[in-house]
């Protein structure tokens, strides 16, 4: 089977450009194709309209694969607030986005033990009423110490932020696999020892891929989000990540999400064209470059 990875725009490069103009931004007619797809952010999509959404999305032919901010935190950073993630995961279902992104905590308070055991019970209370709408939950890590906000954190203590700490949490899981899978995030696999068997040792479903680069000489601790490069501009191992991601078989959407405020500036169709110049060299670095050109 030709592997095939969905390019995907993202809210996360231009966080000031109108919903409306981000989802026309990603129809845009750039080299080599137009991306057509975008990771979106829920907080700015309950601005709006779910209808008005849909509409704007079919008449542009724009998917919107994965949202943002269901949690305004971690999942533990505060109680879960039952009837405002519903409504959040009735919009996603009215306009036909498939996977909502939750985030781990990367500092705990209390034992390791304690806080995985609270995790699972609250993963299995979202996969619950994700369920009720046909969305699969994605968990992420911020592995990068630097990443870290207030808002994904419990306490002070380590928490859960490597690959295979999500693989040892999903292990432990006691509903339905197939309603929650893996968000891999590029920099923070980096952070963490870029291994490849961290990706190819993951015994759950990757549903997610975000995208960008690291700087060269700077140390994993001091990484930010002003630090979080265009994909090709820094010092990740490309063609490790990439062979990593065919060996097990990846499809799904490969987001562009910098967040360095060089991007940011740029003008709304400069970003979306050097996301797709980006997916193009990142995919470019796998094993067999023109099977794993990215979908339109």
């Amino acid at each position: 089977m030709t592997p095939r990875w969905t390019g995907c725009a993202s809210w996360t490069c231009m966080p000031c450009v109108p919903l409306p103009q981000q989802i026309a931004l990603a129809a845009t007619p750039v080299f080599p194709r137009p991306l057509g797809h975008l990771e979106v952010h829920l907080p700015h999509l309950l601005a709006h309209d779910p209808d008005d959404i849909a509409d704007t999305l079919g008449r542009h032919g724009v998917r919107a694969v994965a949202a943002t901010g269901l949690l305004p935190g971690s999942v533990l950073h505060r109680d879960l607030d039952v009837d405002q993630i519903r409504h959040g995961l009735r919009f996603l279902a009215r306009i036909g986005c498939p996977v909502a992104l939750v985030m781990l905590d990367h500092s705990i308070t209390g034992t390791y033990y304690r806080a995985v055991q609270e995790t699972i019970t609250r993963l299995c209370a979202l996969v619950d009423l994700a369920a009720e709408h046909d969305i699969t939950l994605a968990v992420q890590t911020l592995g990068a110490p630097g990443q870290q906000r207030s808002e994904y954190a419990s306490g002070t203590l380590p928490g859960i932020r490597t690959l295979p700490q999500v693989t040892r949490l999903l292990d432990e899981f006691d509903t339905e696999s197939a309603r929650v899978g893996v968000c891999v995030d590029s920099v923070s696999w980096a952070a963490t020892g870029a291994d490849p068997a961290h990706l190819t040792e993951l015994d759950h479903p990757v549903r997610h891929v975000r995208i960008a680069d690291i700087p060269h000489r700077v140390p994993a601790h001091r990484w930010g989000p002003a630090q979080r490069l265009m994909p090709g501009d820094g010092a990740l191992p490309w063609a490790t990540f990439t062979s990593a991601l065919e060996k097990i078989r990846y499809r799904g959407p490969v987001a562009v999400t910098v967040s360095n405020p060089r991007i940011r500036a740029l003008p709304g169709p400069d970003i979306i064209a050097r996301s797709a110049r980006a997916l193009a060299q990142v995919c470019s670095r796998a094993p067999t470059t023109e099977a794993t050109a990215y979908a339109a």
